[in-house]
Order: C-alpha cells, then structure tokens, then sequence
C-alpha cells in the first residue's frame, strides 16, 4: 500500500493563535443572540395571551449573562410563578397559568442552531476582511 504525505502550510487569522478567543467571543455572541431572541418571543407571547397588560410584568423580563451563560428571566415579579402556572396557587384556582416561558423555550430550541450559525457566520466573515 502506498504512503502519502501532504504539507500544508495555513495562515491567516483563523489559523492564528487567537483562535480560541476567536470562538469564545462567537459562542458568547451566539448566545447572546439566542436569549435576546428568547426575549422577544416572550414579549411576543405576552402580547398574545395577556387580556389587560399593564407593561410592568412585560417590561421585567430580561436576558442577563451568568458567567458564561445567559438567562432570561421575569426578574422575579411576585406573581411571575402564578402567569406561568408553576405557584401554589394555581393549583387552588381555576387559573392553570399561561406556561409562556415554556412554550417560549420549545419555540426557541428550534431555532437557536440557526440564529448561532448567523452569528458564526458573521463572525467568520470579519476574519476574512
């Protein structure tokens, strides 16, 4: 069986010694994207399921970055865990919640490969200018 050898010889930026911050600073920004989209979706949901919003539970929730990671949240509103139907209350009520973080969430695992790829590929194409 014959043997082949091949050299390559790789510069540029993406070969360079950066690369590792190169792609935590693209997974960050992916992530980034991801929750803000989250963001979005659930004042999209809010909007929908809502019947006399005041804007003030709407205007809490938020993405916020937990070392590497982002969370979004309701920024612990008291009757948060009662719209989304996880409080003791609901279980006392008629009201079984709204469930928009989870609904939200389902909606955003399908999309969130996507919205990271758009990132990366931005990302990638600052290295080639």
């Amino acid at each position: 069986m014959p043997n082949i050898n091949v050299t390559a010889k790789l510069k540029g930026p993406f070969f360079g010694a950066n690369l590792n911050a190169w792609m935590d600073a693209a997974a960050q920004d992916a992530k980034e994207a991801v929750a803000q989209e989250a963001v979005d979706l659930m004042h999209i949901q809010l909007d929908r399921v809502l019947k006399n919003p005041t804007g003030y539970y709407r205007s809490h929730i938020q993405k916020e970055r937990q070392g590497k990671d982002w969370h979004v949240h309701d920024d612990n509103v008291v009757y948060g865990g009662w719209l989304e139907g996880v409080s003791s209350r609901n279980q006392s009520t008629r009201f079984k919640g709204y469930h928009s973080f989870r609904l939200v969430l389902q909606d955003i695992r399908k999309v969130a490969i996507d919205i990271a790829a758009k990132v990366f590929s931005q990302h990638v194409d600052r290295l080639n200018r």
